[in-house]
């Protein structure tokens, strides 16, 4: 159960304690259905619509939590043990010598995942990420170190670039290739399918996930999602030395906590992020931040999508071995950057390098080059919001399972719904399309589950802080242990 959990892309399992020992399950429905009682946890639903994922080892249910970042339970089963997360560093290694030897690293952990599986799908976009990723693939099958049939998994519009790009690279690997269309169908249907997955993100990332799930005769399927913040050092746009705290920018959104429920519960959001400050302690402030980054954004709202399609075939994200992101922390950050992927491409003996960047239309750092007349947006998530399941959606955030929480400003809900609707031509998703959307598959969860609301009263307040001062002592002693072993190392 917990194989590579020292893996960025291992896959978080959930539990809670009782009886001093941690149960634990795979998925949420099978944790769920085995804890008696079922409370919101609104320090969660703050942090989700502030940042889109929730904190830590937070879940939609106060007492569930996903298993921590980096850890596995010990023999006892009732204590966690951290891995030695690696070091960053500053070794100012020339471009070339990095991609080549994360090249080397690549296909080590591409083989050792890949090895004896006869059919193997790879999720292909027109991005960068998982073009090394294919290129990696296609090398080792090309030098007999791999035998094994591929499947080019890709969605979108049709005529995008991701589409196009895409069917061009399993066209010149000579590997199967299946299109999943994206509609307001089945943006629909990810509604459903993310309230059955604790709301963990917003319906609008699981794309053709859930479809993907329900493909047959795959032993194994490779991803690139952590390509940006290893190979590139990239996190949404910003380079690793730009990143700021997760914390930063945390306030109530559009006023849609009630004041008095956010005062109380804003404290515990800073507790999530110092708890993992303090396990794993960092030299710079850009490392604490690329942590932050990978244990509480890349590890909660990404992973999780990956988790669907788990729950029948296999999924390994590529680039997150402890020797591959080890390798690429101990690089100088100003040596970290878009230069790396071009000397990777360069190594491959085929044109792999030709293909244009979706992101820009334009062959990889080739500014000179013009611009191709294909659709950069694979997909009108903004107008299926605003138009097509418009009323689908108003109908469950202003549904009694979700005032009956006892956490949301009805009144600004029906305000951001009148407003949102002013923008219906739009075909670009927003902030607050992510939120309604996320709002209508929290209301199906509290239904399906009884998911109970919180009281607004001294008491209530006092039990819920009582109860989480308890499940930190855990974390406490964890941290005492580690400070010993230390002192001892240095006698």
């Amino acid at each position: 159960m917990f194989n590579n959990y020292n893996h960025l892309g291992f896959m978080s399992k959930y539990y809670f304690e009782s009886n001093n020992k941690f149960i634990i399950k795979n998925n949420f429905e099978d944790i769920i259905k085995t804890k008696n009682i079922k409370r919101i946890d609104p320090t969660s639903i703050i942090e989700l619509i502030n940042k889109n994922y929730f904190f830590a080892d937070r879940t939609i249910i106060d007492g569930i939590y996903k298993t921590p970042w980096m850890a596995k339970p010990n023999n006892e089963n009732n204590k966690w043990k951290f891995f030695d997360l690696p070091k960053h560093g500053y070794k100012l290694k020339e471009e070339k010598e990095i991609a080549n030897e994360l090249l080397h690293l690549l296909k080590k952990e591409i083989y050792n995942n890949c090895n004896k599986k006869k059919n193997i799908g790879i999720l292909l976009s027109g991005g960068m990420d998982s073009r090394i990723v294919s290129g990696v693939l296609n090398n080792l099958i090309q030098n007999n170190k791999l035998d094994s049939n591929v499947t080019a998994l890709n969605w979108g519009l049709l005529g995008s670039r991701d589409q196009v790009y895409a069917k061009r690279i399993a066209k010149m690997f000579n590997w199967n290739y299946i299109h999943f269309p994206l509609s307001e169908s089945n943006l629909k249907e990810n509604i459903r399918i993310t309230s059955d997955n604790g709301c963990q993100f917003s319906p609008i990332h699981l794309h053709a996930i859930p479809k993907i799930r329900e493909l047959k005769n795959l032993d194994l399927i490779l991803a690139a999602s952590f390509g940006d913040s290893i190979g590139r050092a990239e996190y949404s746009g910003h380079h690793v030395t730009e990143l700021k705290s997760i914390n930063k920018n945390i306030f109530n959104r559009y006023e849609i906590i009630k004041n008095n429920i956010y005062k109380i519960y804003k404290e515990e959001i800073k507790n999530d992020i110092e708890r993992y400050r303090k396990i794993f302690p960092r030299e710079k402030a850009y490392q604490y931040f690329e942590i932050e980054r990978q244990a509480h954004y890349m590890r909660k709202q990404l992973n999780p999508c990956m988790e669907i399609i788990n729950q029948k075939t296999p999924v390994y994200q590529a680039f997150t071995s402890p020797d591959v992101f080890g390798f690429m922390w101990s690089i100088d950050p100003r040596r970290r950057g878009d230069k790396i992927y071009k000397y990777i491409l360069e190594k491959f003996d085929n044109n792999l390098k030709e293909v244009p960047w979706a992101r820009t239309g334009k062959k990889y750092l080739r500014d000179e080059d013009i611009n191709d007349d294909l659709k950069r947006n694979y997909h009108k998530y903004g107008l299926w919001i605003r138009n097509n399941i418009s009323d689908y959606i108003e109908d469950r955030v202003l549904s009694q399972e979700i005032e009956n929480l006892n956490i949301f400003n009805m009144i600004s809900l029906k305000k951001l719904i009148k407003y949102n609707k002013k923008y219906s031509k739009s075909k670009v998703h927003t902030k607050i399309d992510e939120i309604l959307i996320w709002l209508a598959s929290l209301a199906e969860l509290i239904q399906k589950h009884d998911v109970e609301g919180i009281k607004n009263n001294k008491n209530s307040y006092l039990n819920y802080i009582r109860a989480k001062y308890l499940s930190q002592l855990e974390t406490i002693s964890y941290l005492a242990y580690k400070n010993i072993k230390n002192r001892v190392g240095k006698i």
